[in-house]
């Protein structure tokens, strides 16, 4: 059987070759990236669904060099922990982009001598092209985290890695007792490269969640410096991040100039398990 259900009828899918077809007969191809495209109809009517072709590539070879390796380490260790006591755990990882972080997951929960389900939805299939070649044992698709194609009490953990957070989803798809993780920036994420850019940098406020249905865990703090030393890679964080949309053009021309930079990466995890 598929990790998914058929988004037109809600029956579950069975793999035949390349497809998954339901009862129903409607069927969806797996690409060759590896993942299969799930979006409804009335999401397909925007012309390009979710984040950008230029901002995933920026995106992709940014976090593929490891940069914010202490937020992926920190996530894939904290999902482990909360499903220690399950041999199988299936995992949602909802807006999960490229799949870096799914990844990380995947592969720590495999490292515990955990068989797990694991899947990544995103809107964007720029994104899951380079999700679907990362882990092939992973289950991608392009879905609407707003309306996935799951079903309800299926998911033991959910995250949310710097995303629009549904939780009226995913409390629908978490099963009870299950634990939703959402992922943010921390006070001074990027403080150095607000400092280069603005003349009146500003901290990120802090993010302070209360979710019906939802009870409050704890919440974690990841952090680290990370040495960028190429203009390439520095041009790839700023088109990752809400700065490239409302910088000057000044502030730009003297960022596509910089050879190096130090910059201070933090990151809050707040955990919420389903009541």
């Amino acid at each position: 059987m598929s990790f998914y259900l058929c988004p037109i009828c809600k029956t579950a899918f069975s793999r035949q070759g390349n497809s998954l077809k339901c009862p129903q007969n409607h069927t969806f191809d797996i690409s060759s990236a590896g993942y299969v495209n799930l979006l409804r109809n009335e999401s397909k009517k925007c012309v390009v669904p979710g984040d950008s072709k230029e901002m995933c590539v920026s995106r992709n070879h940014f976090l593929s060099k490891h940069y914010y390796r202490c937020l992926a380490e920190g996530i894939a260790q904290t999902v482990a922990d909360l499903a220690a006591a399950l041999p199988a755990p299936v995992v949602v990882d909802a807006a999960c982009g490229e799949g870096y972080y799914t990844t990380a997951i995947y592969k720590k929960l495999t490292e515990y001598g955990k068989v797990p389900a694991v899947g990544g939805i995103d809107i964007s299939k720029y994104a899951l092209k380079y999700a679907g070649k990362r882990c092939k044992g992973i289950h991608f698709a392009t879905a609407s985290i707003f309306d996935m194609p799951l079903p309800s009490d299926f998911a033991d953990v959910v995250t949310n890695i710097f995303a629009p957070v549904a939780n009226e989803e995913f409390h629908r798809v978490l099963n009870s007792g299950g634990y939703m993780v959402i992922v943010g920036p921390g006070e001074r994420h990027l403080w150095e490269l607000k400092e280069f850019l603005y003349e009146t940098p500003y901290l990120n406020e802090p993010k302070h969640y209360s979710f019906d249905g939802f009870t409050f865990v704890k919440k974690l703090h990841f952090e680290d410096k990370i040495h960028i030393s190429c203009n390439e890679d520095i041009l790839n964080l700023f088109a990752m991040t809400p700065y490239f949309w409302k910088t000057s053009q000044d502030a730009t021309q003297r960022l596509q100039q910089l050879k190096m930079m130090d910059i201070q990466i933090s990151f809050e995890l707040h955990i919420f398990r389903k009541q």
